[in-house]
């Protein structure tokens, strides 16, 4: 396995996806690519920005910049901003994230296919890939060449055992399967959920088989990947009193947040939803042929059953966003390799056709953000232009956190962005903004209002702050504090 892998390392195809992998953060990352000038119109990048930026500056994750995703994501971000002090250095991550990627992929598809097609073949992972890249840098990015790598290894294992009838699996495959539980937890816990659906079939297989001994090394393995790839996290806000915030922000929070999905998952069409989570149902589809065909269920047609089924159900029951279908961008490999097994060249022209529609879909939209400018920025901009706001004291409060980017602006409290949409999907939050403003007392708060809302520091506002002026048109309001801060 390793030789095989470090041969198409240093194959000429390498050195061409790297090309390919420059060009596609370069058009598609539109929240970091030089070509888009760092200001986007989504915000989770924008936040994980701004955590990664600071972080490197001193402020800790959850304690002095909030959000409810893992710590990894912000990690890589403030990798970025180390390296180069600027959101390029993100850009460049992304470059080497993604190739490592498709080298991953083309590793795949040369289990079954020759150097040729398996290129083709990768490209065209990467043409899916563009409907779900949404604005780049987001946290399911990260976690691709683990995913990439794991079913890789789930692929040879599954050759192995219909070649030598060994159900034995290596437990150094293990290890990364542990990696990507680990990142996922670092990150959003469902991004492992194809892994954990094949990686429970294989458990199951070893109990059948008798294999304990074969169970319990894996176990070990999986153990130690998963405690390199989470535990530093761990140590690290324990020795910064914070580990209780990190298991909030990982856990508890985002769990409230899933468990309230707000988003109709056939809101932006039929065509978003085939496109953005696809992979995990062309591969449902598959599986279920193998089995009929086969007219009974084998290990493979199981192990792809269960690492499609479960990331399509939270597909189903989440929320919608079009960036959950890139944990499971390697489902279009194994689906296309099965294709071939099954013989069914119709079927394959088909998935291709779609793939190339989803494709150009995006190229247009690249192509339509190149003259892209943020409305809601320039009218923050040109809202506070005349208004000598000291910005060392300064929250935006439900407004786009784009903004602090574009005007290379700390914020002033923890909770530094669209509080009241996080309150309305946990209500527990409520008392810790609440808490959190009164508390760091911003002299500065920019406020984005709803006529039919009001705002959770609404009594807070009232009690400390004047209102300098407002814009009705855009729907913002400024706020000076009246008494000194807190801190």
């Amino acid at each position: 396995m390793n030789k095989k892998i470090i041969d198409n390392f240093r194959s000429k195809y390498t050195f061409i996806l790297l090309l390919v992998s420059f060009i596609f953060v370069t058009l598609f990352s539109y929240s970091t690519s030089p070509l888009y000038g760092n200001i986007c119109n989504h915000p989770d990048s924008a936040i994980f920005q701004i955590i990664g930026k600071y972080w490197v500056d001193g402020a800790l994750p959850y304690r002095d910049l909030w959000d409810l995703k893992g710590p990894y994501i912000f990690f890589v971000d403030a990798i970025g901003y180390f390296l180069l002090d600027s959101y390029v250095g993100i850009y460049i991550i992304q470059i080497v994230n993604i190739w490592i990627t498709l080298i991953f992929t083309f590793c795949t598809y040369r289990i079954y296919f020759e150097k040729n097609p398996s290129f083709l073949l990768t490209i065209l992972s990467l043409f899916s890939l563009s409907y779900t890249y949404q604005c780049g840098n987001l946290c399911e990015e990260y976690l691709l060449p683990f995913l990439s790598l794991s079913f890789f290894l789930l692929l040879k294992y599954l050759k192995k055992v219909e070649i030598q009838e060994d159900y034995k699996h290596p437990s150094s495959y293990a290890i990364i399967y542990g990696i990507v539980l680990g990142l996922s937890l670092m990150s959003r816990l469902t991004n492992a959920l194809s892994v954990s659906g094949a990686v429970a079939v294989i458990a199951i297989i070893l109990l059948l088989h008798k294999s304990y001994s074969n169970l319990l090394k894996n176990i070990i393995a999986f153990l130690i990947g998963f405690t390199v790839s989470s535990v530093p996290f761990m140590v690290y806000f324990y020795l910064h009193d914070a580990l209780d915030l990190l298991f909030n922000g990982t856990l508890f929070y985002p769990f409230q947040y899933a468990s309230n999905p707000s988003k109709d998952i056939l809101g932006d069409g039929i065509h978003f939803y085939l496109l953005s989570f696809g992979n995990s149902l062309l591969l449902l589809i598959i599986s279920i042929i193998i089995a009929f065909r086969q007219h009974q269920t084998d290990v493979r047609s199981i192990m792809w059953f269960c690492a499609s089924l479960l990331p399509f159900i939270w597909f189903c029951q989440g929320n919608g966003l079009g960036q959950y279908g890139m944990t499971v961008l390697p489902l279009l490999a194994v689906s296309m390799i099965e294709i071939k097994r099954l013989s069914m060249k119709k079927f394959a022209i088909v998935v291709v056709i779609l793939v190339v529609i989803g494709f150009l879909s995006k190229a247009r939209f690249a192509f339509l953000m190149q003259n892209y400018q943020n409305p809601t920025v320039i009218a923050y901009k040109a809202f506070l232009k005349e208004s000598n706001v000291d910005y060392n004291s300064f929250v935006a409060y439900n407004c786009d956190p784009n903004f602090y980017l574009a005007e290379n602006v700390k914020p002033a409290a923890p909770f530094f962005s669209l509080q009241d949409f996080a309150i309305g999907r946990n209500e527990t939050l409520r008392k810790l903004i609440i808490h959190s403003f009164n508390e760091k007392r911003p002299h500065w708060i920019l406020l984005q209002y709803d006529e039919d809302e009001t705002p959770a520091i609404n009594e807070l506002l009232n009690k400390y702050y004047r209102m300098v002026k407002c814009d009705k048109e855009n729907k913002i309001v400024l706020y000076e504090c009246k008494y000194k801060s807190n801190v």
